[in-house]
């Protein structure tokens, strides 16, 4: 996330495209509030880490392929 947010930082008004991947289980073993708690201690922005707490919660994710989900 650090470096992500270096890149972003450094590349400011630029125009930005991320894709994500979902391991099966990744976000079942997250704690949230521990993750948030890291973010806030290490100073990233607040909007940054309610963006986390919002991405990182309550995930659903569907692929389509060739008309198929």
């Amino acid at each position: 996330m650090s470096v992500v947010f270096e890149f972003l930082r450094h590349h400011k008004g630029f125009k930005c495209a991320m894709l994500s991947m979902d391991d099966e289980g990744g976000f079942d073993n997250i704690d949230i509030d521990l993750l948030c708690d890291f973010l806030t201690a290490q100073e990233y922005p607040t909007n940054l880490i309610n963006w986390v707490r919002r991405w990182a919660g309550n995930r659903v994710v569907r692929f389509r392929f060739n008309g198929r989900v």
